[in-house]
């Protein structure tokens, strides 16, 4: 089954994945305009401060902690979970935009998508049950390894599984918050089945490409913390910091293609699956038409 609307109905998974990544390019300007505060503070503290994580990573390793600024050690860590924070709102923010996007209701104020919902508390709730698994599956794989191998591998097994099939509870929630968080997972589960397989293969090629485009960044910040462990001079200098600086800024950019290009991969592998499991060429009008651009 094929569409001629390439935003809806069903459709192959390098279709799904090209289209995510056409459309975030096409978006970049509107996503930029909403993005850019967060990417600049996220770069510029985390980069001003990183400097001193690595003097604690070098401490813990000589087993030497003078000199270590426990007060940025302790503001660093609440920076990284307060950004934490406000790209998971940020990953809200695009949904709303592309929600409208794929109705043809786009606000003409950009910064309207800050405002708030219901669907956000939701979404948080979400959030936290994805983290209470993550930690659970964590403990669990970690126990099964110490037992025996085995058992792991089984357990990592079970745990991919699980992921992929309730890998849609955010978008599934984020358009029908009607149905509750319990529901979201339940359609997840719905649109999932028959499709593990697609799905998996999906979310492993957007994550091995996603991981190709923000490589090098990672390396440039490896590099830099590997010059500051290994040249006194540059750790004392102002250049180091500014380099982080100009790293982590470039890091958090990339991090908005990737909620970008995750966010519509995720509208677009919905469309499809709803699609399959009703057997349509194409959603019905309640869905809305869009004028994307392909």
């Amino acid at each position: 089954m094929e569409t001629n609307h390439p935003q809806f109905g069903p459709t192959s998974i390098l279709d799904i994945v090209s289209f995510s990544f056409r459309q975030t390019v096409n978006q970049i300007i509107p996503f930029t305009k909403l993005s850019l505060a967060f990417v600049l503070f996220a770069g510029l503290t985390i980069g001003f401060l990183y400097p001193d994580f690595l003097k604690l990573r070098l401490a813990m390793h000589h087993h030497n902690f003078a000199g270590v600024n426990w007060f940025q050690i302790i503001l660093m860590a609440l920076l990284f979970m307060g950004v934490g924070l406000l790209f998971y709102y940020l990953i809200y923010v695009f949904a709303k935009y592309i929600q409208d996007l794929y109705n043809d209701s786009l606000s003409p104020d950009i910064y309207s998508y800050y405002a708030l919902d219901e669907r956000l508390w939701g979404l948080i709730g979400v959030g936290l049950i994805y983290l209470l698994g993550l930690i659970i599956g964590g403990v669990a794989i970690a126990l099964g390894f110490v037992a025996l191998i085995l058992p792991g591998l089984i357990l990592m097994g079970v745990f991919a599984f699980l992921n992929v099939r309730f890998s849609l509870v955010w978008v599934t929630y984020f358009l029908h918050p009607e149905n509750g968080i319990w529901g979201a997972f339940g359609n997840s589960w719905r649109l999932t089945s028959g499709n593990v397989w697609r799905a998996m293969g999906l979310w492993t090629l957007m994550l091995t490409i996603l991981y190709i485009v923000n490589a090098p960044l990672g390396i440039a910040s490896g590099a830099l913390g590997f010059m500051y462990g290994f040249s006194k001079p540059f750790a004392a200098s102002a250049l180091c910091t500014v380099l982080f600086m100009a790293v982590y800024t470039g890091i958090y950019w990339f991090k908005v293609i990737s909620i970008s290009a995750t966010v519509f991969g995720w509208f677009r592998f919905y469309f499809d699956l709803e699609a399959r499991q009703n057997q349509l060429q194409e959603l019905p009008e309640t869905f809305g038409f869009s004028s994307l651009e392909d």
